[in-house]
């Protein structure tokens, strides 16, 4: 997927519950692929078993949450970014 081209770098994909249109299914699908190219810079695989509502989950440089409602970016979001940032650079 065109997210491994991310790789080293930190990636986190948020997606919305009801944002059907951008496939939040397909999204973590692509995250989960995406870090099979992280596990060459030694980092964890990404869980495949898509997360709950409001679940964030982690392996290493790579995230993925899923929040409830549609396409937009919320606070939520943000806090999700900045916890997977403080996590995997320290805070």
């Amino acid at each position: 997927t065109v997210l491994a081209l991310v790789a080293p770098r930190l990636l986190h994909v948020a997606s919305g519950s009801t944002d059907f249109w951008a496939d939040p299914m397909g999204e973590h699908r692509s995250t989960v692929l995406a870090s099979e190219v992280y596990r060459l810079y030694g980092n964890p695989a990404m869980a495949e078993a898509f997360p709950e509502v409001n679940s964030p989950v982690t392996a290493g440089a790579v995230g993925y949450h899923l929040r409830q409602g549609p396409h937009l970016l919320t606070e939520y979001d943000w806090l999700c970014l900045a916890e997977h940032v403080d996590a995997f650079y320290g805070k």
